[in-house]
């Protein structure tokens, strides 16, 4: 065979070897496709590696793993009592042991020569000599040491009750901020060694232990190496030791002298596996010459891109890009001289990460360190440079920073005058009727905006910043899409990626999208920016993750994906609670916020009281966050039964809110409508009356009749008069209010929920096809607003379902249901709307005779159901009344009895269901039968 054949097999069954077994057949068939004499040799090669063979270990190894202690439990060395064996390294067993003193116990891990490593008595009593000259917090101290009766050292250090790193990062779910925190209590206790002269040279995890506080000890110096000339020279054969290949530098494999840098490399291959779960190289069953060659040939690969390729990596790819990719790849250099010069330059340059601050790491890139330095010093920079133009150009500088401050006012009144002039269109003397809405003056201001060729383009930016916000503020729909698109548009061409204005026109661009419902487009626009805004981690990166997190919670359920993203705000807005406890508030919130619209109640309602405590811990001003705070707090408490909790913190929000505002607010008006709503739907009407009529009254009045939210509290309106028996004012109310959607042509959820609401109320006045007809209208709508086959439109069906159900069309109710559950499945799932439409499908089989596949149906959902919102009563009862029906059915009269007595215990006095209902429960607990 010639040498460059056999070169040719040695890589490719090295590379084979370095791939899983079940890939590595696959892998062979591939690559010598075109050779298959190739292909044989090397899977025999393969089979060969597999076959354990006689010189596999060495037979004192083999027999000493399979034998036992060589010391019995309750021997005693010196002062010190022998347990049980602990371990077996490739010196010495480690024994557990204690220490009776006079007044105390001691319990330490004594590490005996064993007997078939006599010969490496020397390396074993050097040991000894390191650990005596090492105190460190970090690393496991010696406390005693002394020679047993078979003349035998033995040495006795502190016992560390833990787990190896790996092993306490993977059971701890670590995050990566708590990883890098680990890692740097490693570095300071090697940095300690180097300081004594003393290279460690086999650091692993399995080295490595926390305990239970989180505190790192380093362990086994058992092939460590003095640098002091006068140890070395005597003792060069001690230094020549065994070591772990996956941890090993390139030149403990070639044999070239070991300096501290050789740690350092060790230290790279610790930081990648914590960051990734994976070893750079693996050469555990790699010969020597293999290993050699994969060390010295091969760079490491990226921890990043690693990462990316593991479904469950223990901390996100773009987490790791940049920075840290940068300073594990400098540790794992080949050649020690371009690896880090010290311990102490490794973890200042992972603590300069977390600071947001340069890393030396990525050497050669000035601008980048330039621009890290800039945004974190950027009014010191702002500052001395003003100081060295001044100084250097004299007149010239002046002249120039004079000419900047012109532009700059020019631009501000050319801003001030503009905005002046379209607010000056509304004047006092004029009709109200013939005053312009918000949304007609935003819409003038734009066009006049995108008209005019003479504005310079920056000032242009600016002003549609302006009027983007008002225009998000209060809800102009068709023209918050037209200016925030305008917008993003000339930031594109302004500003660089990294200038915050160019972010804020995304998020603003985001927000408009996420209002209207363009999940998918705000995701689209947004993500590509995620690891660049969690590498800055500022407030305004904060802000534009919570839009993202938002948006990937309703594009096709990506709830994981969202939850994820959610925790690591959180992370970061943590780490800012000491310099900008607003930030962290907002994240705190944000999470609740997201929690509830997951209808996770329990988990909201305990993130909601934690942002509430921290709220006022940090005695932070009232602020709209605050307020939106408090109604999450009622809504969860509501679902959760908590009902006194939940009113207590909406009547908070609206004594908030009149403190905050002053005046009569679209705040106010909206937590006083939730009020309203909350009592309505705890059945307590009267008390629910003045706070819809308030609520209905001030959104009217603040925001015009067509405005969403005083759609939303016609809805309200519209259910209390229903409740009330006063079916044909609900009417009225809903009837007035689908004209303003049709005149004012709105697309918005709010309109689909007053034709449901309206179907609903003819449904129970038997006006069927009246129903029928805007039951459908608000599928339609809803199909035009979020698509075809998205979650809220399956919502829609669970009306629909019930009229069919209601006029006697049982199979036609149950084909409605399940055409809902399919949406609901393939849009990625609703919990409750899921729950809601097999309710329906159960109800239906019991009107058409099924009573055994309703019961067992209905029985599931109500247990699931009272687990997850034990306070929404009504489904509740409703799910108790078929239950109750269907045992009736079956005979089963007691169980019938006691499931309706439940449902009327639940009901109490509150007024949420029909007279009709009530009556038939009363009947099924007097007697167990219709």
């Amino acid at each position: 065979m010639s040498q460059q054949r056999w070169q040719q097999i040695e890589q490719i069954f090295a590379d084979a070897l370095a791939r899983p077994a079940a890939e590595r057949r696959a892998y062979l068939a591939r690559v010598c496709a075109r050779d298959s004499g190739l292909q044989v040799e090397l899977e025999q090669l393969l089979d060969a590696h597999a076959t354990p063979g006689i010189l596999d270990c060495a037979p004192r190894q083999a027999q000493a793993a399979a034998g036992t202690a060589s010391l019995t439990s309750g021997t005693v060395l010196g002062s010190w009592r022998v347990g049980a064996l602990i371990g077996r390294g490739g010196t010495g067993e480690v024994y557990e042991a204690t220490r009776d003193g006079a007044q105390f116990v001691q319990r330490a891990a004594l590490k005996l020569l064993r007997f078939e490593a006599v010969g490496q008595l020397d390396r074993f009593q050097f040991e000894r000599t390191i650990l005596a000259r090492l105190e460190h917090p970090g690393i496991a101290r010696l406390l005693d040491g002394g020679t047993a009766a078979d003349g035998r050292p033995y040495t006795v250090m502190e016992y560390v009750d833990g787990s190896s790193l790996s092993r306490y990062c993977h059971t701890h779910a670590a995050t990566l901020l708590q990883r890098l925190e680990l890692f740097a209590q490693v570095c300071d206790a090697v940095a300690f060694a180097h300081r004594n002269l003393v290279i460690h040279r086999d650091l692993k995890p399995d080295n490595i232990l926390v305990d239970s506080h989180g505190t790192v000890k380093l362990l086994d110096f058992g092939i460590a190496k003095l640098l002091d000339s006068a140890n070395t020279a005597h003792k060069t054969h001690v230094t020549i030791a065994p070591f772990t290949p996956d941890y090993a530098a390139p030149e403990q494999i070639s044999g070239q002298p070991i300096t501290t840098a050789t740690d350092i490399y060790a230290l790279g291959v610790l930081l990648f596996e914590l960051l990734t779960d994976e070893r750079p190289f693996d050469m555990r069953r790699l010969p020597g010459a293999q290993a050699m060659h994969l060390l010295l040939d091969r760079s490491a690969p990226i921890a990043s891109r690693v990462a990316r390729t593991k479904p469950a990596a223990p901390v996100p790819a773009r987490l790791l890009a940049g920075d840290l990719d940068a300073i594990v790849a400098k540790c794992l250099r080949r050649e020690p001289t371009h690896r880090f010069e010290t311990v102490n330059a490794l973890k200042s340059d992972v603590q300069a990460h977390l600071r947001h601050e340069p890393v030396q790491a990525r050497e050669g890139a000035r601008m980048y360190v330039f621009g890290r330095a800039l945004r974190r010093y950027r009014w010191a920079v702002a500052a001395v440079t003003l100081l060295i133009v001044s100084l250097s150009a004299g007149l010239a500088g002046t002249l120039w920073q004079a000419e900047q401050a012109r532009q700059q006012a020019e631009r501000a009144n050319t801003i001030r005058d503009f905005l002046i002039s379209l607010f000056g269109v509304a004047e006092a003397d004029k009709p109200r009727h013939l005053k312009p809405t918000v949304e007609g003056i935003v819409e003038q201001g734009g066009d006049r905006i995108v008209q005019d060729h003479e504005m310079p383009a920056q000032t242009k930016a600016d002003l549609l910043g302006v009027l983007s916000r008002v225009a998000l503020r209060m809800g102009a729909d068709a023209q918050k899409q037209e200016l925030t698109k305008e917008l993003l548009r000339l930031a594109d061409d302004l500003y660089d990626p990294r200038d915050p204005r160019w972010i804020n026109a995304r998020q603003l661009r985001a927000s408009a999208l996420y209002d209207n419902a363009q999940y998918a487009e705000a995701v689209a626009l947004l993500e590509p920016m995620q690891s660049d805004l969690i590498q800055r981690g500022d407030a305004l990166s904060l802000e534009v993750l919570q839009i993202l997190t938002r948006s990937m919670t309703l594009q096709d359920g990506r709830v994981e994906d969202a939850l994820n993203l959610q925790r690591e705000i959180r992370a970061l807005a943590m780490q800012r609670a000491q310099t900008d406890p607003p930030s962290t508030l907002k994240a705190l919130i944000a999470e609740t916020d997201l929690l509830g619209t997951l209808q996770r109640p329990k988990e909201s309602l305990a993130r909601g009281e934690i942002a509430l405590a921290f709220w006022k811990a940090q005695n932070l001003p009232a602020n709209e966050e605050v307020l939106w705070l408090h109604s999450n707090i009622a809504y969860s408490a509501g679902l959760l039964g908590e009902m006194a909790r939940g009113e207590a913190a909406y009547r908070e929000a609206i004594a908030l809110s009149e403190r905050l505002h002053k005046r009569p607010h679209q705040d106010t008006a909206w937590f006083v409508g939730l009020l309203g709503s909350y009592l309505l739907w705890m059945g307590r009407l009267d008390d629910a009356e003045p706070y819809v009529q308030r609520g209905l009254s001030m959104r009217r009045e603040l925001l015009g009749d067509a405005h969403p939210a005083t759609l939303f509290a016609v809805t309200v309106m519209a259910r209390l008069r229903a409740a009330q028996n006063r079916n044909d004012a609900a009417l009225a109310v809903l009837s007035e209010g689908a004209s303003v959607c049709a005149d004012a042509r709105l697309l918005h959820y709010a309109c689909v929920r007053i034709l449901q609401k309206r179907g609903q109320t003819y449904t129970s006045i038997l006006q069927f096809n009246a129903a029928e007809v805007d039951l459908n209208a608000a599928i339609k709508l809803q199909e035009r607003i979020s698509g075809s086959d998205s979650a809220e439109v399956a919502a829609q069906f669970e009306s629909l379902a019930e009229l069919q159900r209601v006029q006697g069309r049982f199979d036609e109710s149950i084909s409605t249901a399940e055409q809902a559950l399919a949406m609901f499945d393939k849009a990625g799932g609703d919990a409750v709307g899921v729950l809601l439409m097999r309710f329906q499908r159960a109800w239906a089989n019991l009107e058409r005779g099924k009573w055994q596949a309703a019961l067992d149906e209905v029985t599931e959902l109500e247990a699931r159901y009272s687990a997850q919102f034990p306070g929404n009563l009504l489904e509740r009862v409703n799910m108790l009344s078929v239950q109750a029906k269907a045992l009736s059915n079956l005979n089963r009269s007691n169980e019938a009895k006691r499931i309706a007595s439940e449902a009327l215990g639940l009901l109490g006095e509150r007024q949420i269901v029909g007279t009709e209902q009530i009556a038939e429960l009363k009947r099924l607990a007097a007697t167990g039968s219709m």
